[in-house]
């Protein structure tokens, strides 16, 4: 079998995503979004089919940053949730409610798993040819905030499309927080969310990434919307 790996000092991985999906609503561990860009990355642009994406749990351990007993659990665990993980992908003639991946094998004598999308992903990693977005991975593969990796894809789509110029966006409490996968229930205070999204992918970005955000509230009456 044909491994994915990461130690592969001579080659650059990137990840291609239709501005559809950068839109879609989901919500990942970090662990998870990790591994959905690394599957992403390997998708060639000529690609007509998806493919079987294999790979070594050691190197999976590494980009987690495993080193306990119970590993293999751990990846397993990523693994399998990936199946039960749908996301909303906005279409004109309604929405798509799909999962990242459709299948995850193990082979464990070997120390690897072979993973494979849904295929009714196609139209958003496949053959794009307008409206999509490409990054490099290693801006944010060790980033440890899913919330910054998510800000990061949702800005720089935007900053893409405006011809790459320095910008000012506007977003409400409400439609950031859906973009972001936060339930109504998480952050009800506007001090929590600041503090463990905003503040948290601000910092991260500026400090580890090629691309970062500056924020500042804007307040209706009274309140911060």
């Amino acid at each position: 079998m044909e491994f994915i790996t990461l130690k592969n000092p001579n080659k650059n991985y990137f990840v291609v995503k239709s501005n559809k999906l950068i839109e879609a609503k989901y919500k990942l561990t970090l662990n998870e979004q990790r591994l959905i860009l690394l599957l992403i990355s390997q998708i060639n642009m000529k690609d007509e089919e998806f493919k079987d994406y294999v790979i070594k749990v050691s190197d999976l351990m590494d980009l987690f940053g495993l080193n306990n007993k119970n590993h293999y659990n751990i990846i397993k665990e990523v693994t399998l949730n990936l199946l039960s993980k749908p996301l909303s992908i906005p279409r004109e003639t309604g929405v798509l409610h799909c999962n990242w991946i459709s299948s995850a094998e193990y082979f464990e004598n070997e120390g690897c798993v072979k993973l494979c999308f849904d295929p009714k992903l196609k139209p958003y990693l496949l053959q794009l040819k307008n409206h999509f977005t490409t990054y490099g991975l290693d801006n944010v593969i060790r980033l440890k905030s899913t919330y910054a990796i998510r800000l990061y894809e949702i800005l720089l789509k935007e900053y893409c499309y405006y011809s790459k110029k320095r910008i000012n966006f506007i977003f409400s409490i409400k439609e950031l927080k859906e973009l972001l996968g936060i339930e109504k229930k998480e952050y009800p205070l506007f001090a929590n969310f600041k503090v463990k999204v905003l503040n948290v992918a601000e910092k991260e970005l500026k400090g580890k990434s090629d691309f970062y955000f500056e924020y500042k509230t804007i307040k209706t009456g009274r309140a911060i919307t």
